[in-house]
C-alpha cells in the first residue's frame, strides 16, 4: 500500500510541476465575459489598473477551497487597504452550485466580504483554461498574471507575492509581517483516501453488481475495500449523486445504509435534501462520541449520532485525533437524501 501511495504522490507531483510551467504567466488576464455578481457590482479587470487583483476559482462544497478560505479572508483584511482586490469565481462542480441563492447563503455563512461572481456555465473557468479547485491567479498593476497556484498550500509564497506586487505600487509602503512560518505548510501529512464520487459518472461503487438502473434494491456483501462505497437497500443512482429511495418506517430499525472504508482523521460529505432530514452515523459499528464527531454531528436522546441535512453543502462527519483505517456508515431515514462525495483529511506527522 505504501508503494501505491508513493506512485500516486509522484504522479500528482509530476502533474503539478507541469502545471507550474504555465501558459498564463506574463500574459494579460482574460476579462470576465459572463457571470452573476452576488455581493458586489460587476468588476471589469481593465478598470482595476493600479490595483493588485487576486482571482480564486472555488466551490463552496469543496473541502480544499474551504481550508484555503481563512488565508484569503486574512489577506483581504490585511491588504485591501494597500490596493489588493480579491475576486472569488464560484464555478460549481455540482448542479446545486449553479443556484445563486445557495452561493449567497454560503457567502454569508462563511463570512466572505470580498466580491464573488457565480460562473454557472463555467464560462470564466474555460476562459482561464482551468481544471482545478482551488486555483489562485494574482495580477499586477497592469493586469498581467504574475502568479498561478493550484490547490491548497503555498500560503507563504502567495502572501509574499502579494507583498511584492504591492511594493511595485508603492516601494515605501510598510506591510504586515507574514506571521506563519514557511515550513508550517511543508509538514508531511499521513496519506489519505482519495475523494470518493458517488454518481455513476465518476462513482467508485463497490457493490458486486455495480450501478443498477432506476430505483433499485442494492445488496451489500459487507466485504469492503478502501476507497469505494457500498449501498444497502433502496437507492437511485444519478450522474452526480446517489439518492435514498424510500422512507424508513421506524428510526429504531435502520435497514438502509451507505458504507465507506477509508484512512484519514476527518471525513466530509457533500449532501443535500429537499427538506431537512436526519442521517444517522456510525464508525466501526459504534455511534460517534465527543472524541471523534465532526462539527455537524448531533446526538439524539439515546446518544445516537446523526447529522441533519437540509441545504446542499459540505458536512463534517468525523474529526478524530487519531489517524487510522476506519469504516463509516450512514443510515438515512427519508427518501430525499442525496449524497455526492466523501472527502478526507489528515493531520501532520509529528
Amino acid at each position: 500500500m505504501n508503494e501505491d501511495f508513493k506512485k500516486e504522490d509522484e504522479k500528482e507531483e509530476k502533474e503539478y510541476e507541469n502545471e507550474k510551467e504555465n501558459y498564463w504567466l506574463g500574459k494579460v488576464a482574460p476579462e470576465f465575459i459572463d457571470g452573476v455578481w452576488l455581493n458586489s457590482q460587476p468588476l471589469i479587470l481593465k478598470e482595476l489598473k493600479d490595483k493588485i487583483v487576486l482571482i480564486e476559482f472555488w466551490d463552496y462544497s469543496c473541502i480544499n477551497c474551504i481550508r484555503t478560505l481563512p488565508y484569503l479572508k486574512s489577506w483581504y483584511e490585511k491588504y485591501s487597504q494597500f490596493g489588493l482586490i480579491i475576486i472569488g469565481v464560484h464555478t460549481p462542480e455540482f448542479e446545486f452550485g449553479k443556484e445563486p441563492e445557495n452561493i449567497s447563503r454560503a457567502i454569508s455563512e462563511l463570512g466572505i466580504e470580498y466580491p464573488v461572481v457565480l460562473d454557472p456555465e463555467r464560462t470564466i473557468w474555460h476562459e482561464y483554461n482551468n481544471m482545478y479547485w482551488p486555483r489562485i491567479f494574482i495580477l499586477d498593476k497592469n493586469g498581467i498574471i504574475r502568479y498561478d497556484h493550484v490547490g491548497e498550500g503555498g500560503y507563504y509564497k502567495t502572501e509574499s507575492k502579494i507583498q511584492e506586487l504591492i511594493r511595485e505600487l508603492n516601494c515605501n509602503v510598510s506591510l504586515p509581517i507574514i506571521t506563519y512560518a514557511q515550513d508550517e505548510e511543508n509538514k508531511l501529512c499521513y496519506p489519505i483516501t482519495k475523494e470518493i464520487y458517488l454518481g455513476f459518472e465518476k462513482g467508485y461503487i463497490g457493490n458486486q453488481d455495480g450501478f443498477l438502473v432506476g430505483v433499485a434494491e442494492y445488496s451489500d456483501t459487507k466485504i469492503h475495500i478502501d476507497g469505494k462505497y457500498y449501498l444497502q437497500g433502496a437507492w437511485l443512482a444519478t450522474p452526480q449523486y446517489v439518492k435514498h429511495a424510500r422512507k424508513i418506517p421506524s428510526q429504531e430499525n435502520l435497514i438502509d445504509y451507505i458504507a465507506v472504508r477509508y484512512h484519514a482523521n476527518e471525513v466530509y460529505a457533500v449532501m443535500s435534501a429537499d427538506f431537512p432530514t436526519k442521517v444517522y452515523v456510525k464508525q466501526a459499528d459504534n455511534w460517534l462520541d465527543n472524541s471523534n464527531k465532526g462539527k455537524d454531528i448531533k446526538f439524539d436522546d439515546s446518544g445516537r449520532s446523526f447529522v441533519e441535512v437540509s441545504n446542499p453543502g459540505l458536512y463534517n462527519l468525523v474529526k478524530s485525533q487519531n489517524f487510522g483505517m476506519h469504516e463509516l456508515t450512514l443510515f438515512p431515514i427519508d427518501e430525499n437524501l442525496q449524497i455526492f462525495t466523501f472527502s478526507f483529511a489528515s493531520s501532520p506527522i509529528i
